[in-house]
């Protein structure tokens, strides 16, 4: 049995990018999918993939920011990562979180800490900036 060991989401590098348009999740000819996905670490690049194409489906280096859009846009960047999610392998738990912020001269921090057992559980943080406004996501893929 493995050790369940606590760990923070601050662990994992935040990666700054901007929008590729040219970037799909081909999770056809992935096999990612397949029954022996065990671990969370195994599909950490295909899980930072599905959160960039999932931000850039919904957001591009032109988006103004609109508090009443906001909502909209954290609804369709999180179903949209869900529905990936799902198709890279069904032996996780994912909870995602999106923060969408009006870029300004005040700052933010965010820090997560969760409980679990380090070797099949994991998380993924990516931060997108535009001029306008800032989107962190945080995938937590959590085995069963």
């Amino acid at each position: 049995m493995s050790s369940v060991n606590p760990t923070t989401a601050g662990d994992q590098a935040v990666q700054s990018t901007t929008p590729n348009t040219g970037a799909e999740l081909d999770i056809a000819s992935s096999n990612i999918g397949t029954p022996s996905v065990t671990s969370f670490s195994s599909i950490r690049d295909n899980v930072q993939d599905c959160i960039v194409n999932s931000i850039n489906s919904v957001l591009d280096q032109s988006t103004e920011y609109s508090a009443s859009d906001v909502t909209t846009w954290v609804d369709s960047i999180t179903s949209n990562c869900l529905d990936n999610l799902r198709k890279l392998s069904e032996k996780f738990k994912y909870i995602v979180s999106v923060m969408v912020l009006q870029r300004s001269p005040a700052g933010f921090h965010l820090f997560t800490t969760c409980y679990w057992d380090q070797a099949n559980d994991g998380s993924v943080t990516h931060r997108w900036d535009n001029k306008n406004l800032h989107c962190v996501v945080v995938v937590y893929g959590v085995a069963y």
